[in-house]
């Protein structure tokens, strides 16, 4: 490797640990999400055509609203029918 490469020394700074600005570690976030909305969570509906899609939700909600749909009894019973032979 140090055929290929020649080594670069590291440069000498005189910028001490005082003169670096404050906000360096501080991370920013553009993307702010808004807050979640368990109301919407916890009052979902069982009927497919009423209720939203799970893609109208935020990334991080729709696992939670996928639990919410199974835990739910999203079906109707299928009748009973006498069958006579």
């Amino acid at each position: 490797m140090e055929k290929n490469f020649k080594k670069v020394p590291p440069p000498e700074s005189d910028a001490k640990a005082d003169d670096l600005p404050s906000n360096l570690g501080e991370r920013k976030d553009k993307r702010k999400s808004p807050p979640i909305d368990n109301t919407d969570i916890e009052d979902l509906s069982s009927d497919p055509g009423e209720r939203k899609d799970i893609m109208e939700y935020l990334s991080h909600q729709r696992d939670e609203v996928r639990r919410k749909y199974l835990t739910k009894v999203a079906f109707m019973k299928y009748p009973k029918t006498n069958k006579t032979a």
